[in-house]
């Protein structure tokens, strides 16, 4: 822009011929813009003139006395209405503005604080997906236009947008090339204002400037809203998934939404059950494994904290399957993800037995599936031991850890290298690098004869001295007359897979007894992984057997 265009403020007119509109969003506020609500009957007054009709800081609720001692509480003391609300302090501490509330409760809006200047503000869909629909920075206001022109349809009302601007420059009005004008008015239907050239009372030498005052209006369109998609983010539509064969042997399909569908108390044509089974490629988790901050995958089901929950069978390794009316459930977007993986019935796919007895039979019961059978059994051991013996055997992960836990898992396919070692990696942690050391060394007893062998065999003179947590949890269970001699080769095999995948580099030649120990030559990793979660069954029903099922 050249210096000329700038004391024409040629950028502001347009500025108010665009509505301050840019690339979706709209200033409603900054250091020369207010804004303000009309309604449709002051729309041609307002109009009609170039000067604001709400000041900063006007417009908000009030008390008319009357000369006879009554007074009145009047919401709003102006002909038009805040959207912007300016909050002037004092002293030391900086002004700011607010966003009118009737807009942000309307609209679903959530505050987020960034900065003493600065917040987000955001609207979260039925996926608990967050989009940020306004912010603040300063006095600054801007907002997504879609959603303003939304809630301005819904009340019927127009936004007005202010403009108050000087500039100066150091060049003469002759040298810029301006022909100087005084109180310059243009109008049109959605905008009005005064251009006027500053020619005196100049400083810090300055020789000219330009001085733009007037507003737009950004008018309300009945298009712009839909009662039906109110509020914005909900979505109801509905995914048809497929469900079976027909006589043909064409793959069918049909509607998850429920009210469309056939019940044990109510048939709807030849739709089928709110019940029937619909299955996927057990791929389909990943999605949720992958994200444990948002998303929980456990035994019968998957969680979206806070948002949605959806009960599966995930208790078998080839398919997950979902109840065609719980697919209804969810939002549109996780309706779509899944469809993305839905796969006709296998001849030889059914329930899990697990799945079965909870869906149809109403029957408790535990999972049998390696991960899940895992997970469960290792919550309910570390209770107890910890009950019985006041320390738990493994200790909490620490907080940048928890998620490992969370997202433990056996493979949905049969290889998976990055997977495999995360896997791997979370399984060490949960059993090796979380036992609980300092106990265990209290328990060992030096006394006992298969103790003082080993200690002999790890060319160390007393208990304090035995490195690693795998050691020192084979000398307790020594000292306790427990012999888990496969266990403990199970957990150092472990621990050397976890150091050949994903603690060191990898190296062609070099081949590592786990491997021989695990067979990977002869299984794929998914198949390792169950036998990894098999062992660590095997582990904690031992010790629970020996010790904490004894009276």
């Amino acid at each position: 822009m050249t210096e000329k265009e700038y004391i024409l403020c040629l950028d502001v007119i347009q500025g108010l011929k665009d509505r301050f509109i840019s690339r979706g969003w709209i200033t409603v506020s900054d250091d020369n813009v207010h804004s303000a609500l009309v309604l449709d009957d002051k729309v041609e007054e307002s109009m009609h003139n170039y000067q604001w009709d709400l000041m900063r800081g006007h417009g908000g609720p009030s008390v008319n006395t009357r000369g006879d001692g009554l007074f009145e509480y009047v919401r709003n003391n102006e002909d038009v209405e805040p959207f912007v609300i300016y909050r002037e302090r004092y002293g030391n501490h900086p002004s700011y503005v607010e966003l009118s509330e009737e807009f942000r409760l309307f609209c679903g809006i959530h505050e987020r604080y960034k900065a003493e200047d600065e917040r987000e503000f955001i609207t979260i869909d039925e996926n608990g997906n967050e989009d940020v629909v306004a912010y603040i920075k300063g006095i600054q206001v801007r907002i997504k236009v879609k959603l303003l022109r939304s809630y301005l349809a819904a009340r019927k009302i127009n936004l007005l947008v202010f403009i108050d601007i000087m500039r100066y420059s150091e060049r003469t009005f002759s040298e810029l090339e301006i022909v100087p004008v005084q109180n310059k008015i243009v109008s049109d239907e959605n905008i009005i204002y005064n251009y006027s050239s500053l020619i005196e009372f100049f400083s810090d030498g300055n020789k000219s400037g330009g001085w733009v005052m007037g507003k737009c209006i950004l008018r309300y369109n009945m298009d712009d809203f839909n009662v039906d998609q109110y509020p914005y983010f909900h979505d109801e539509t509905y995914e048809e998934f497929i469900i079976g064969y027909d006589m043909n042997g064409d793959e069918r399909s049909y509607t998850c939404e429920e009210k469309q569908l056939s019940n044990y108390f109510q048939k709807r044509g030849d739709a089928p059950l709110t019940v029937t089974p619909v299955y996927f490629r057990k791929t389909v988790l990943d999605k949720y494994y992958k994200d444990p901050s948002r998303y929980q995958v456990d035994d019968g089901c998957i969680y979206s904290e806070g948002v949605w929950t959806l009960r599966v069978d995930n208790d078998q390794r080839d398919y997950a399957v979902v109840i065609l009316g719980d697919l209804g459930r969810l939002p549109h977007e996780e309706q779509l993800y899944w469809k993305g993986y839905n796969i006709a019935p296998p001849h030889d796919a059914g329930l899990s037995k697990t799945a079965y007895d909870r869906w149809f039979n109403g029957r408790f019961c535990n999972p049998d599936f390696p991960d899940l059978k895992f997970k469960y059994q290792f919550r309910l051991f570390n209770e107890k031991w910890g009950k019985k013996y006041a320390w738990p055997l493994f200790l909490p992960l620490a907080t940048g850890d928890e998620h490992r836990f969370k997202a433990l898992h056996c493979l949905t396919q049969s290889q998976n290298p990055s997977d495999f070692e995360e896997q791997i990696l979370s399984m060490t942690k949960i059993l090796v690098d979380s036992l609980i050391e300092v106990e265990l060394v209290k328990g060992i007893d030096e006394t006992n004869g298969d103790v003082q062998a080993r200690l002999k065999e790890l060319n160390v003179s007393d208990k304090n001295k035995v490195k690693g947590g795998i050691s020192k949890f084979e000398l307790y269970l020594m000292s306790i007359g427990m012999d888990l001699h496969e266990s403990i080769s199970f957990l150092r095999n472990l621990q050397e897979l976890r150091s050949s995948t994903t603690a060191h580099r990898k190296s062609r030649s070099k081949k590592n007894s786990c491997e021989d120990y695990f067979q990977m030559e002869s299984k794929t990793q998914q198949e390792v992984l169950e036998d990894i979660f098999c062992k660590g069954i095997e582990i904690i029903e031992a010790l629970k057997g020996s010790l904490l099922d004894k009276e």
